[in-house]
């Protein structure tokens, strides 16, 4: 689909870790609900799918007129790990 995808693998060949750089459009449609509910009036800026062993999480920058925001998201739970004014 166009997005740019790291991964780094063990000795033995399994994969440790993957990071994929998205576009909005990619993201799941539940992540897309829960950020829109918590965060109206902001935009999608950039995101990350990150999968670890079983666990799947998103890293989305988040914009508006006046500042960003970084928000760290698995489909269960939702926090906010950084804001930045512009």
């Amino acid at each position: 689909k166009g997005n740019s995808a790291s991964a780094v693998f063990s000795t033995h060949g399994n994969m440790n870790y993957s990071i994929t750089l998205l576009d909005a459009a990619s993201l799941p449609a539940s992540v897309k609900r829960k950020i829109k509910a918590v965060y109206k009036g902001y935009s999608v800026f950039c995101t990350k799918e990150i999968i670890s062993d079983e666990l799947k999480m998103y890293e989305v920058v988040l914009e508006n007129d006046t500042e960003f925001r970084v928000v760290q998201t698995t489909l269960d739970e939702m926090i906010e790990t950084n804001k930045i004014i512009k």
